[in-house]
């Protein structure tokens, strides 16, 4: 697994964090309450961020739904 592949665009979250790799995706996602990350956005980029680590060909996806999410928690 190769969590250090990087988004295309790094993501600025309002907080000032970057978000630029697997990695730093998926501690975010770690980060986040139970209750959240138990929804199923979270839980469908989580299952991305692994398929990425996995193959780079899944990236696109992984942009485009973490986008989406972290848009739509108010964090972007």
């Amino acid at each position: 697994m190769n969590w250090s592949r990087t988004l295309a665009k790094p993501l600025t979250l309002r907080d000032g964090r970057k978000i630029g790799t697997v990695a730093a995706a998926l501690a975010l996602v770690v980060s986040l309450p139970d209750v959240d990350r138990r929804q199923a956005v979270w839980r469908d980029v989580g299952e991305l961020l692994a398929e990425a680590a996995n193959d780079k060909s899944w990236m696109p996806d992984v942009e485009a739904e973490l986008s989406q999410a972290l848009k739509s928690e108010g964090l972007i």
